[in-house]
């Protein structure tokens, strides 16, 4: 998995640094991580790794962290 492609998503759709992405960052943490922010994450991470996410999948990202184990196991 390419955490760099995946972090540059990250900071795309959220408008933050790279610097600022870490494991621990979620939408509790983040002002700019909302429920839209999320679906527009997941947009563009399928698209861009050319996956498509399940349900639980989708239920699974809680976190950056989470969304690292689920692009691990996919790819």
């Amino acid at each position: 998995m390419n955490i760099d492609k995946a972090n540059e998503i990250i900071s795309r759709v959220l408008g933050i640094e790279a610097e600022e992405i870490h494991e621990s960052l979620s939408p509790d943490t983040s002002d700019n991580w909302d429920s839209l922010a999320t679906m527009h994450l997941i947009v563009a991470i399928e698209d861009s790794f050319d996956i498509r996410l399940s349900t639980s999948e989708v239920m699974e990202i809680t976190s950056v962290g989470s969304l690292y184990r689920i692009l691990e196991k996919r790819i």
